[in-house]
């Protein structure tokens, strides 16, 4: 892999492989703040293949999850010619031998008169949806429902503590728990030192930052106490 960090306190992390290039989120929200609002529910063929845990291939499993997520998320199929860029990808389709054209289901805040502010059920300020197509470089409107606009204030609201503009950059066993060690960003408008080292401990540690953030802090924490599977960073 080849990655560059020119800002680390970026909305944006790139990271260059042999066979393809893939971006992730870099604020709180993470990917959800640069993907483009598509929720597509899974299908039942896309359990099956792998080696998932048990009970993950019957879709009737995750199904009361979605349910869940997609009240949660404001998930709703977007309506049939709705913008002249919608107009013309379905005139496209219809032109194409083979192709079919279909809505997206979007999590985006729609609906609210004369585009005012209005609170969400997280009580934050949102806006609806303008379809300017600027959903992949950050909703300026403010009518993405990313995840700092619901479950993370759900979270803060029940006494979750978070902290922005830190990296976790490894992870190792202690009795009684982990410690994590981190590297504080400043904002980049100083002439201080980058970042600045610090950890914190923890009982229990959930790794939840995507498939590249989370294979890259297991693989820097290796170490005779902390051993991982030989699979680890494959398929």
């Amino acid at each position: 892999k080849n990655t560059t960090h020119t800002t680390p306190t970026g909305l944006w992390n790139a990271a260059r492989f042999d066979g393809a290039h893939a971006r992730a989120g870099g604020g709180l929200g993470g990917g959800s703040l640069i993907y483009a609002n598509v929720a597509v529910r899974p299908g039942p063929d896309v359990c099956q293949p792998g080696d998932l845990p048990g009970g993950l291939p019957d879709p009737a499993v995750l199904s009361p999850y979605c349910v869940r997520a997609a009240a949660e998320l404001g998930i709703a199929t977007e309506e049939l010619d709705l913008s002249p860029k919608m107009r013309l990808n379905r005139q496209s389709m219809e032109r194409m031998a083979g192709a079919s054209f279909a809505q997206a289901d979007l999590a985006i805040k729609r609906g609210n008169s004369g585009n005012l502010p209005i609170d969400n059920a997280q009580g934050m300020r949102q806006r609806a949806c303008i379809d300017c197509g600027d959903c992949c470089s950050g909703c300026n409107v403010g009518a993405k429902n990313s995840l700092n606009l619901n479950y993370l204030p759900l979270a803060r609201r029940l006494g979750a503590r978070m902290f922005t503009q830190c990296e976790v950059d490894t992870l190792e066993k202690e009795a009684g728990g982990y410690r994590l060690h981190l590297r504080h960003y400043h904002d980049g408008r100083t002439n201080r030192q980058p970042y600045i080292g610090g950890s914190i401990t923890a009982r229990i540690v959930i790794i939840a930052a995507g498939s590249l953030g989370s294979t890259e802090i297991l693989l820097r924490s290796q170490s005779p106490s902390l051993r991982f599977s030989s699979h680890l960073g494959s398929h």
